[in-house]
């Protein structure tokens, strides 16, 4: 079967840093529609390919985790950090959109706490934004998505 949107893969991977350092490794099944758990360019490498594909992937940041935003920049009020014990710059936390819960949550990194003013800053940019990365991957699985997929998703 070939890799399409209507495909669950299995996917090995190591994800390196321009310098070549390993920065990730690991085993994922991946929905191959959904664009939050799949970089552009590794998509576009994968489309069509089969199981037992093995490629060395180089992108640049465009078509690997973007480029820098700062719109996803901002402030949230104190209130927000409850329950979490210490909140310290360069924590990464997971948050959530409150009037869009559909939506999945990201990571973001604190940059600044002002306990004066209550307010946290935030960055949700991912930690690789304006970098090349190199993806080498091998196809372990794929298969079609399956009705209770679709169930587990919702």
């Amino acid at each position: 079967m070939k890799i399409n949107e209507k495909s669950i893969i299995e996917l090995k991977f190591a994800l390196y840093d321009e310098q070549n350092e390993l920065l990730e490794e690991d085993v994922a099944e991946i929905l191959f529609a959904d664009d939050n758990l799949i970089v552009p360019g590794l998509k576009k490498a994968l489309e069509g390919k089969e199981e037992g594909y093995k490629a060395k992937v180089e992108l640049d940041p465009e078509e690997a985790f973007g480029k820098y935003d700062e719109e996803q920049v901002f402030e949230l009020p104190w209130e927000d950090f409850e329950g979490i014990e210490e909140i310290s710059e360069g924590q990464i936390i997971e948050l959530t959109d409150e009037e869009d819960e559909q939506e999945p949550s990201f990571l973001a990194t604190i940059v600044n706490v002002d306990e004066k003013e209550k307010l946290v800053t935030v960055d949700a940019n991912h930690p690789l934004v304006d970098q090349k990365v190199i993806f080498d991957i091998e196809v372990l699985k794929v298969r079609e998505i399956t009705e209770e997929d679709l169930e587990s998703l919702a």
